[in-house]
């Protein structure tokens, strides 16, 4: 059970942080043509070099992240000519954040129309997890447990790292007492 679960949050964290670049860039999050690839490229190879893969497993894992890059690319173009389409069509759900932002501020909510527009876009995240987990699985059966385990301790380390610093920023004492951002206990 525990492999089971060891397997699932690898193959979970490695497409939350794909898709999760994938979104970035589509939204224009991103410092030029090509940053977010190099990004992504960039930590790849740092946790290559990390769990010391051999050519043989570099090779299957960066031929796993272009096929992702590849059918990402293609699930964002396709969903920008779909808002392109949409635009000034009010008979569909809303693809675009900015009409869900449109309908949230009408003076009556339109509850049908965001229930459409929430399983729209969670329908278009199934689609393309299922392109996208065979490449992840392809990257996770080529490296040896070790390397696996030592990726998952290097990535639990990194979350209590992060669940930390979010914590002091939000001015949560270790105790779990709350403060900062102008609440009660606020400074």
């Amino acid at each position: 059970m525990k492999k089971k679960t060891l397997i699932l949050g690898l193959c979970t964290g490695g497409l939350i942080a794909v898709v999760g670049a994938g979104a970035a860039y589509a939204h224009g999050h991103h410092g030029g043509p090509g940053f977010m690839q190099m990004m992504v490229e960039h930590k790849i190879a740092e946790a290559e070099d990390f769990v010391a893969a051999t050519p043989e497993q570099r090779k299957v894992i960066d031929a796993a992240r272009t096929a992702i890059e590849t059918k990402m690319k293609a699930h964002f173009e396709a969903h920008r000519a779909a808002r392109q389409e949409q635009a000034g069509n009010t008979q569909k759900p809303p693809t675009d954040p900015h009409d869900m932002i449109r309908l949230l501020a009408a003076d009556k909510i339109d509850e049908a129309a965001i229930y459409a527009a929430i399983d729209a876009r969670a329908e278009e995240m199934k689609a393309m997890a299922r392109e996208i987990v065979p490449e992840v699985i392809k990257a996770h059966d080529a490296l040896t447990p070790a390397q696996r385990q030592k990726l998952a301790d290097r990535a639990t380390q990194h979350r209590a790292e992060m669940r930390e610093r979010w914590q002091q920023h939000k001015g949560e004492g270790p105790d779990g007492e709350r403060g900062g951002f102008g609440g009660p206990d606020a400074q």
